[in-house]
């Protein structure tokens, strides 16, 4: 394993459980094994890091998201039950249950970074073009509601699973997620 992939994987632990500002470079420096300046060689600094960080969740998550909701043998309601279901066991994976990286750092970093921001609401806004695209498919076919629009729905999907993702972290369990999926379906179906 290279020492910029030892780096990667011990900031996003690090950031995930203690947050980007909780979390110092001699900290990933010690949990990654190497020297300071093999990590400056690498990164010029801990928000260059970041950065990269987030690109690496991004990538983790699109291959999800082809997993799940680009599943074209599955049903516009299958696909999303599917992307809600991989949402779900993911965070039950997570024995700290700590919420949703991409949300953690939205709610840490939006105010300090404008960089992170931008890059983070990018994801969020790609996301939404995806999950409305599904919608106006569920909606052509009869699956999904009608009488709102695509863009709106899919807003209230992200938006309705980042809270559930910030009251399992809040709750430490994912019993209410679940439910929550499940009723979120069920609101949008026709």
């Amino acid at each position: 394993m290279t020492s910029k992939t030892k780096i990667l994987i011990a900031a996003q632990d690090l950031f995930y459980r203690n947050g980007y500002l909780g979390t110092s470079v001699d900290d990933i420096i010690e949990m990654a094994s190497i020297s300071k300046s093999n990590f400056y060689y690498h990164f010029k600094t801990k928000e260059d890091l970041g950065l990269a960080v987030i690109d690496q969740r991004k990538e983790d998550f699109q291959k999800m998201l082809e997993r799940t909701l680009d599943d074209y043998e599955l049903s516009p309601t299958e696909r999303l039950e599917k992307y809600l279901s991989l949402t779900l066991e993911a965070q039950e994976a997570r024995l700290d249950k700590g919420g949703c990286p991409f949300g953690n750092l939205v709610a840490e970093m939006s105010e300090h970074s404008e960089k992170f921001r931008c890059r983070l609401s990018s994801m969020f806004e790609s996301l939404k073009c995806r999950i409305a695209d599904l919608v106006r498919e569920g909606q052509l076919i009869g699956e999904f509601r009608k009488d709102m629009e695509a863009e709106d729905l899919a807003g209230l999907i992200i938006q309705t699973v980042q809270g559930m993702h910030l009251l399992t972290k809040c709750h430490k369990n994912v019993e209410n997620f679940g439910r929550s999926a499940r009723l979120l379906v069920r609101l949008i179906a026709s």
